[in-house]
């Protein structure tokens, strides 16, 4: 990753570009750094600028141009599809999944504590994270192709239903019906299952005993019937299952606060995040094996 500074209208503007930065995000950067950059320093019609400040703006030209150059004739994506590791893994899903907030670091969410737990220092394991706040299941469907299939994952974990279930403020359903959730899991799963992906389907966690949606109620009562669609689809098409929910459902019977293990009532903490690896690694780990044996020459 570099840095470039140079001055701006507004004052002093910045080009920053790095290897998982898209192509699409890199030009339209470049172009309105391009459009902000103040004229009078670009032109000699009012004054010359002084030869630091010349130096300044050709160097980020460069700079720019050449950026700009090497993405438009490349055709792979910074964030590279080709896996560098022996086993790839996408988690898909929402918020819950995107993981880092206030009071949430990126190596304390579940993507990170499960690469960690999986690598082993002859076979290594890269989880990659899609996850994106508010995401329901029909958005999920929209990005399949570009965002998780042709990045060439072995295994895909997808973990929906806090968003579809929720019932907002002045409205009386949740944002999607049951059925329409179901029918989107199966899709996802059936499109992924055609492109050789082995998925494995999660349910979320529960929500706090504090949190409440639109209506008053606890977003619980409406989730756990997502929940058991999420199940039903995974024995329907043969996936394997991460039941989050009923982890946390034991565990809150038991005597826990889950609202300890949130930051919100809804989206886990760094203990949260712990608890969903625990669960979690125990399924995947068999699968990540047997491709980790698949992927040793026979003599």
């Amino acid at each position: 990753m570099f840095i470039v500074h140079f001055p701006t209208v507004a004052g002093t503007g910045s080009l920053v570009v790095g290897h998982r930065q898209s192509r699409d995000d890199s030009v339209r950067q470049i172009e309105s750094l391009f459009l902000a950059i103040k004229p009078d320093r670009m032109t000699l019609a009012n004054r010359v600028p002084t030869m630091p400040k010349l130096v300044t703006v050709a160097l980020f030209l460069m700079i720019s141009l050449g950026v700009l150059f090497s993405l438009l004739t490349t055709n792979a994506n910074p964030t590279s599809n080709e896996k560098q590791t022996d086993v790839r893994i996408v988690v898909l899903g929402d918020s819950i999944t995107k993981g880092v907030r206030t009071g949430v670091a990126a190596t304390e969410i579940y993507r990170h504590l499960i690469e960690q737990e999986l690598s082993t220092p002859e076979h290594t394991v890269e989880v990659l994270n899609e996850g994106i706040g508010g995401e329901r299941t029909d958005q999920a469907i929209k990005r399949l192709q570009k965002t998780v299939i042709d990045r060439n994952p072995d295994i895909v974990t997808v973990m929906y239903g806090t968003n579809d279930s929720y019932v907002d403020q002045g409205k009386t359903e949740s944002r999607l019906s049951v059925e329409e959730y179901r029918s989107n899991l199966e899709k996802i799963v059936e499109q992924m299952k055609q492109a050789g992906i082995t998925v494995v389907l999660m349910t979320e966690p529960r929500w706090g005993s504090k949190a409440a949606n639109g209506l008053g109620e606890n977003p619980n009562v409406r989730l756990e019937k997502y929940m058991d669609a999420c199940r039903k689809v995974a024995e329907k098409m043969g996936v394997s299952l991460v039941d989050n929910y009923s982890a946390w459902k034991e565990a809150e019977d038991a005597g826990a606060n889950l609202s300890s293990w949130t930051t919100d009532e809804c989206h886990p903490n760094p203990k949260g995040h712990e608890k969903l690896a625990t669960t979690i690694v125990p399924v995947v780990r068999p699968l990540v094996e047997n491709l980790k044996q698949s992927a040793v020459p026979s003599n």
